[in-house]
Order: structure tokens, then sequence, then C-alpha cells
């Protein structure tokens, strides 16, 4: 098999990796031995499907540094922003706003974490999150 960076013809962006959810944990110890602090590995994990995608970004890209920048270029303070997330990928982007929720539907381990938590996915949880933390109503069951 010929080697990945014959094919690359300038600096990539992102890699992606899909597979088995625990096929890709190994995979992610693997390349974080391989490339150390180089990149930032951010997975994407579905358990009840046994998939998990594994983003490799440089290290000043992230759903948390964009967020910032947009609020910056909109003359937003943290406190007025608002990222809603389902999974590992957007902890930072969660962590960054200043109201950072996550969907009912999200990983167990996550919702340990410190956010807030609104309706899944069949719940139209997004729209929830709007009405609670936006126009400040307060659905049945938030």
């Amino acid at each position: 098999m010929a080697d990945l960076f014959e094919y690359i013809d300038h600096a990539p962006i992102q890699l992606m990796f899909s597979g088995g959810c625990e096929e890709m944990d190994q995979f992610a110890e693997r390349l974080t031995g391989l490339v150390g602090g180089r990149i930032q590995l951010f997975r994407t994990r579905y358990r009840s499907s046994n998939l998990t995608i594994l983003d490799a970004l440089g290290l000043t890209a992230s759903k948390g540094a964009s967020l910032a920048a947009l609020a910056h270029r909109h003359g937003l303070m943290r406190e007025e922003v608002m990222a809603i997330g389902d999974n590992h990928n957007d902890l930072t982007m969660l962590s960054y706003a200043g109201t950072g929720v996550l969907m009912a539907n999200a990983e167990d381990e996550l919702k340990q974490l410190e956010f807030e938590v609104t309706g899944s996915n069949q719940e139209d949880g997004v729209a929830q999150a709007i009405d609670r933390f936006i126009f400040g109503q307060f659905p049945v069951g938030c």
C-alpha cells in the first residue's frame, strides 16, 4: 500500500478516520503516540452504531476557536454565546460558550460535565434550548 503522504500535494487542514469504537480508541492512542502534541484529535462517538469518527486537526483549529473568532467578529462577549452539541468533538465549543448545552442523546460521560442539558434530537432539543436560554421560556421537562 502506498504512503498517504505521497498523495497529499499541500498541507492538510483535517484528516478524518472512522471505524468501530474500540478500534478507533486504540488507533487514537497509537496516533497520539506517533505524533504527540503536533495535532489535536477530536472524537465523534456513536456507541449505539459502534461508530467513531476521529478528526485530526492542527493545534489552532477547533470548534471552540472558530466560535470565539465568530463571536469576536460580531462583537459578542462569550457570556452572550450559546453552543449546542452532542459529542466529544463539541467540547471546545461548549466550553467556550457562556451557555454550553448538551443534547439529551449525548453520551452519559459528557452529561457528567458542567453543561446544561436539553431534549434529544427526537424531542426538538435545539428548539427547547433556544426557547429556554434565548427566549426565557421553560418547556416542560427542562
